[in-house]
């Protein structure tokens, strides 16, 4: 019942961490504390939602001893956990969202490619860097979002599903960028690189998360930004730029931002129209085109 992708994960997990420390231990003699030992200390260096990946696996081998009645209970669901804070979303500045816009214009490709996608149409990391010219449909003006590419340390997982259902989605072309797209397509059959990947270094080579990460601190560094903006900021700027201008109802931005619950876009219910897809790409269009001028 597990992707291929994430059984790799799994084992990575066991093979790093979890056999060193439990390897030789018998089953029966794991209890909840021997568990609390080894996540605390992973917790040192690494983030809780990091540690979790990893009790998932153990968890998961302790669920299987407990149908097998080697032990009685899983001594996993015990473990006490730190509170996880939720960050906060980044109040929405239309002048610094502009400013951004206007950064992505003097960018270098694949970064001025992954803003536009970030900032424009409010993709995440893995989807920008999972997108490929044939989810783009340049005659009928479409987008579908439907590859990703994630990374377990150094390995790249290019994966032909979304993070969720509802991120799968089609998404109607913004206007405005179209001719970008055209002309960045333009540019890779030029340079004879595969039509493949969207976003994607000159010589072809695929664009790494984490690459894009450092370089967009990098950009903002270089344009005097705030350097604690984070790529995935962007994601929350192009459902606020949507929700300011008032063009856009919230069922339409849930759509368009793939969220799989309403209240995380608005925490209202709102019945979209049937042509939401042009409706939402004219209202970012616009919305876009006001940033610009800001």
């Amino acid at each position: 019942t597990t992707r291929p992708n994430t059984v790799k994960s799994y084992r990575d997990y066991a093979n790093l961490h979890i056999l060193p420390a439990l390897g030789d231990v018998s089953v029966r003699d794991i209890t909840w504390r021997t568990l609390q030992r080894l996540y605390e200390g992973l917790l040192k260096t690494h983030k809780v939602v990091t540690v979790r990946k990893y009790d998932i696996v153990v968890s998961g081998a302790l669920e299987d001893a407990v149908r097998d009645d080697v032990i009685p209970v899983n001594p996993a669901a015990l473990v006490k956990w730190p509170k996880r804070a939720q960050p906060e979303a980044r109040p929405f500045d239309p002048r610094e969202a502009g400013q951004i816009l206007a950064m992505a214009e003097n960018a270098p490709e694949p970064m001025h490619s992954a803003i536009i996608l970030g900032l424009c149409y409010g993709l995440r990391r893995s989807e920008v860097c999972g997108l490929r010219w044939c989810d783009i449909d340049l005659e009928q003006g479409t987008m579908h979002i439907r590859h990703t590419v994630t990374q377990n340390g150094k390995v790249l997982l290019d994966d032909d599903h979304t993070k969720t259902q509802k991120s799968n989605r089609t998404l109607a072309l913004i206007p405005d960028t179209v001719s970008y797209f055209k002309q960045l397509r333009a540019r890779h059959v030029q340079y004879g690189l595969p039509l493949d990947k969207v976003v994607a270094w000159p010589d072809g080579h695929n664009f790494r998360p984490d690459g894009i990460t450092r370089m967009f601190k990098t950009l903002l560094k270089n344009n005097g930004l705030d350097p604690a903006i984070r790529f995935h900021d962007l994601r929350h700027m192009a459902a606020s730029v949507l929700a300011s201008s008032g063009e856009a109802t919230p069922k339409q931005i849930q759509e368009f931002m793939g969220h799989d619950d309403i209240s995380i876009t608005y925490g209202v219910y709102v019945q979209s129209a049937k042509d939401s897809g042009k409706k939402t790409s004219a209202a970012m269009s616009k919305a876009l085109a006001g940033l610009m001028e800001t």
